[in-house]
C-alpha cells in the first residue's frame, strides 16, 4: 500500500467513527435535555434546583441578591 492508500483508509475509518458518534449523541442527547428541563421545572415551582436544600438556596439568593437599576423618565438604566 503506498502513503495515499493508507490516508485514504485512515480517512475512511475516522468518517466511520464520527459519523457513529455523532448518531450516539443525536441518541442520547435528548436524556440530557429531559433532564435539564425537569429541573429547570423543578425550580419553577419550588424555587431552588433539585440538588439544592432549602437552605442552601436561601444562602444563594442571600449572596446573589444584586440591586437592580431601574430606567429613568427616558427609558435609561
Amino acid at each position: 500500500m503506498s502513503g495515499s492508500d493508507l490516508f485514504s483508509v485512515f480517512t475512511l475509518l475516522a468518517g466511520v467513527v464520527g459519523l457513529g458518534y455523532i448518531l450516539w449523541q443525536i441518541r442520547s442527547g435528548t436524556a440530557d435535555r429531559e433532564r435539564e428541563d425537569d429541573a429547570r421545572d423543578f425550580f419553577a415551582e419550588h424555587g431552588r434546583w433539585p440538588d439544592e436544600t432549602p437552605e442552601e438556596a436561601a444562602a444563594r439568593r442571600e449572596v446573589g441578591a444584586v440591586s437592580v437599576a431601574q430606567p429613568d423618565e427616558h427609558g435609561r438604566v
